[in-house]
């Protein structure tokens, strides 16, 4: 209940697609993207509608709000190599790849790398498996595998310091994993090793499936089932969720037989092929940020304004970021791609996101004059009546926010710092706002609540009142009745209504660009100019991306075979006005990478824009960080 709580309080809701794949019984694995630290494990709990032991880092438990919770959840812990990672002597000054050797200056290799299967990491290069050592500043490495080469480029000529990462057999980890599923329990592992803010999925670690193989060696009927954790925004507060679970993967005999015929390599390499399948076919995601907007306004154009409900809008938006992969090469596709980015710049520099631009009415009329005036007004008295009401609640919960302004971003840049896959550390974030929050709120009920008892106490006047008739009690104990009666309701009227309140007020808020755009272009035509080139642009881009997809569809078998919009739905959906613009062929944008019919003041916007950090929020892109 408390964990629902926390996920309640931090997102704006999990929506789960798909959920009856989830078996409702039997020993299960389910493994999932890991993009969002501790948040994600709530998530997979709803997820699974059942007990879930998870695995979980054996330093994780010494943390202060995760451990206790860990310990009540009965998860298996597990010792993990790069945690136990030490500094090694001096600077590496040379890796060459073809005699798969390193170099150092003034090491100790000889007694850094004597346990045998150690490795070597060099933070932005890469990490070897130690095959021999041959002197203290020499040592051989075993050949990396194809997908995990090392990227030599980023090694400095003056040398980068390194770690020697311990080789921790995990025998005894295995063995509480097959007692939990011979149970018939449920196992939850997040396989690429380590939260990360990634726009793709990482490499797998071999761990489940040398797991969903001993199960099925001992006879233990293990299913595995991947749920993609899809998050619109997940660092940012009141982000949304959507969770598609794929159809449960049975291991073949095959695969058992070669394991338990010690072929184990081979087996594992070819069941973790299959499970990086599975979680690939429920995520939406992209190699970059910037092709992930571009995907999910791409999405968005091929839908356009045909209603679909949550499992159709999981499952396309899954489905094109597995065509991203077919078509990616594509050079019209990467022209759409750039088109689309230049698009959705533009609208952000007039102050808009694409579903705004979508939903313009035709400036310039009386009744779109009249409706923004509407729109307006209703914010401003929103604003009058809900603010009085929703500020003192903000402003008790002020140091929340204030405390976390610091410890979130301290704990970002520590994170970063000891990660050789995060971009920016923006992972971590999401589960330092549950953590903290969770110390914080009983803290400032607490306080709140004894500074209220002491100011009553003092400052009440009718403590010493006759308590003959019953209201009369209430009006002398009083000084403690309204301590204790706020103790109940301020996590209620805090966290809860004023939180509900403001997120509607804020939903409001930012329609208020495009209200004013309406009200300005009634009295100046050139206020109208680029937001009818924002329009005109998005219906050619729209017809350009259903255009493409319906020639190219054949392509993806999958797709083709289950549509989930049919070509004559996205006819009957085209106004006069669309088809006109189809038959012209007139389809090249009117923002282009030259900036033609760009003024000079939105030139500089784009500059500033390419300029910033990508940001994972499409949906939301002037959302704030608590």
């Amino acid at each position: 209940m408390m964990m629902t709580a926390l996920k309640g309080f931090f997102s704006n809701g999990v929506e789960i697609v798909n959920q009856d794949n989830m078996p409702k019984d039997g020993p299960v694995i389910i493994v999932g993207n890991h993009m969002n630290q501790f948040v994600d494990g709530m998530v997979m709990m709803k997820t699974a509608g059942r007990p879930v032991s998870f695995i979980m880092a054996e330093k994780s438990l010494h943390k202060p709000v995760v451990g206790p919770v860990a310990r009540a959840l009965h998860v298996v812990p597990v010792v993990r190599p790069q945690d136990k990672a030490v500094p090694g002597q001096g600077l590496v000054i040379g890796i060459d790849i073809e005699t798969c050797k390193i170099y150092t200056r003034n090491g100790n290799l000889l007694d850094d790398c004597a346990q045998p299967g150690c490795s070597v990491a060099i933070k932005g290069v890469g990490q070897v498996v130690v095959a021999s050592v041959e002197s203290d500043d020499e040592l051989t490495f075993k050949p990396p595998p194809e997908d995990s080469s090392l990227k030599l480029e980023n090694l400095s000529t003056e040398g980068m310091s390194f770690k020697v990462v311990p080789k921790i057999p995990q025998h005894e980890l295995f063995e509480k994993v097959f007692d939990k599923l011979r149970n018939g329990g449920t196992i939850g592992i997040f396989p690429e090793g380590g939260s990360h803010d990634n726009s793709t999925l990482l490499p797998l670690k071999a761990g489940v499936a040398v797991m969903a193989l001993g199960a099925r060696a001992q006879g233990i009927p293990v299913r595995i089932v991947a749920a993609g954790i899809n998050y619109l925004g997940g660092h940012h507060y009141r982000s949304n969720c959507f969770v598609d679970v794929a159809p449960p993967l049975e291991v073949d005999d095959e695969l058992v037989d070669q394991y338990t015929n010690g072929d184990k390599v081979a087996a594992g390499n070819a069941l973790l092929e299959k499970i990086n399948n599975q979680l690939e076919s429920v995520l939406f995601h992209a190699p970059t940020y910037k092709e992930l907007k571009a995907l999910r306004i791409a999405r968005r154009m091929y839908q356009n304004n045909i209603k679909l409900t949550s499992e159709e809008y999981v499952s396309l938006g899954t489905r094109f970021s597995h065509a991203y992969t077919v078509w990616r090469s594509d050079p019209e596709f990467q022209r759409l791609l750039h088109d689309i980015h230049l698009y959705a710049k533009f609208a952000w520099a007039q102050g808009l996101t694409d579903k705004q631009v979508a939903e313009l009415p035709p400036l310039g009329s009386c009744s779109t004059l009249l409706r923004a005036w509407m729109n307006l007004l209703a914010t401003f008295a929103m604003c009058i009546f809900v603010l009085p009401f929703i500020l003192p609640g903000l402003v008790l919960a002020a140091p929340i926010p204030l405390r976390l302004r610091c410890t979130v971003k301290r704990e970002m840049a520590k994170a970063l710092a000891g990660s050789s896959v995060k971009i920016a550390a923006r992972d971590v974030a999401a589960s330092q706002v549950v953590m903290q929050s969770v110390v914080m709120i009983p803290t400032l009920m607490l306080v709140y609540t004894v500074l209220g008892l002491l100011l009553m106490f003092f400052l009440w006047p009718y403590k010493d009142t006759d308590t003959g008739v019953w209201h009369d009690f209430f009006v002398s104990s009083a000084w403690w009745l309204v301590p204790l009666l706020f103790l109940v309701l301020f996590p209620v009227y805090t966290f809860y209504v004023c939180v509900g309140l403001s997120e509607v007020l804020t939903r409001r808020l930012r329609h208020v660009p495009s209200y004013w755009l309406a009200i300005t272009s009634s009295c100046k035509r050139r206020h109208r100019n680029p937001a009818e080139m924002l329009r005109q642009d998005r219906k050619r881009l729209v017809l350009r991306v259903q255009t493409f997809v319906e020639e190219h569809i054949n392509q993806i078998p999958q797709w083709a075979a289950n549509r989930v919009i049919s070509p004559s739905e996205i006819r009957d959906r085209r106004s006069q006005n669309t088809l006109r613009l189809l038959e012209s062929g007139d389809l090249e944008p009117s923002i282009s990478g030259d900036g033609l019919g760009v003024s000079t003041k939105t030139l500089v916007s784009l500059e500033v824009l390419e300029e910033e950090d990508e940001e994972p929020d499409l949906e939301s892109p002037v959302a704030k960080e608590l």
